[in-house]
């Protein structure tokens, strides 16, 4: 997880919601990467490194065979930074997230990814490392194959990331002490330019819901193994479906736990304001 731009190393938990974050999506990857296969998964945060020869230090000693990095827009240079020095390392690198997607070539051109998976990679990215292990040729620019049911993939392996350190330091607004952040669905119907259109690369046109019953299962998971405070729903919009988030709303209250969300004005109605 390279996530250091505008925050720098060392910077874990250290006064921005940036440095508090859970990366859901590597979380998810290792959590189907432990189901579908017998591979080790580990984790390196770029905000508890002190620099990059503490990296190159704590990537060495791991002993992977094999480097998967998330790369966005903003971090781009800190992710090619990881893959230059995994690849210095003779480590395979697969490279992933929003900006791969965008751009895949691009990365490939730098020499150090041996392999771009565009779009979702929980179903695709075991595939990969099976046919890897295996010897099968994979290519260079591997197109990841949605995810139709979310209920059917496991919550995130958030313990892949620094969890103790996280849940236990001061809360940063708007997110109070010992906040989990949890996502219900994966695409959205709008075309706002500050995500379009990108995020339909990502996730495609049709947008896709998690069960109430399977989010509600994970909001009690969390409360139960993290002591969670608070649940942030991270969905760009939560209010899409009226009967979904009213259902939500009527299991939530049974929880006793305070949580937030994020919506659009011309989504809700009276009803669902009194809801949430």
């Amino acid at each position: 997880y390279p996530g250091i731009a505008q925050i720098g190393f060392n910077s874990l938990c250290k006064g921005t919601p940036a440095t508090n974050l859970v990366g859901l999506g590597l979380a998810y990857l290792g959590a189907s990467i432990k189901e579908k296969s017998n591979h080790k998964v580990d984790l390196i945060d770029l905000r508890e490194m002190r620099d990059w020869d503490h990296f190159t230090a704590e990537l060495r000693s791991r002993e992977s065979d094999l480097v998967g990095i998330y790369v966005n827009t903003v971090n781009y240079d800190f992710a090619v930074k990881c893959a230059e020095i995994a690849r210095g390392l003779k480590k395979k690198v697969v490279g992933g997230g929003p900006h791969a997607t965008l751009s895949p070539t691009a990365l490939l051109d730098t020499g150090f990814f041996n392999h771009i998976i565009k779009g979702e990679s929980e179903i695709t990215f075991p595939k990969v490392l099976a046919d890897l292990e295996s010897g099968k040729e994979v290519g260079c620019e591997v197109h990841g194959e949605s995810v139709t049911n979310l209920d059917n993939i496991p919550f995130p392996a958030r313990d892949l990331y620094n969890m103790n350190k996280i849940l236990n330091s001061p809360g940063i607004f708007p997110y109070p002490h010992r906040y989990i952040g949890i996502i219900t669905s994966r695409g959205c119907p709008f075309s706002c330019s500050f995500c379009q259109p990108m995020e339909k690369n990502l996730f495609g046109k049709k947008t896709r819901q998690r069960s109430v019953a399977n989010v509600i299962d994970e909001v009690e998971y969390v409360i139960d193994k993290y002591k969670a405070n608070f649940i942030m729903f991270q969905d760009s919009v939560l209010t899409i479906r009226k009967s979904w988030v009213l259902e939500l709303c009527e299991k939530m209250d049974n929880l006793g736990i305070r949580w937030g969300c994020q919506t659009r004005v011309d989504t809700i109605d009276g009803d669902t304001i009194r809801a949430l």
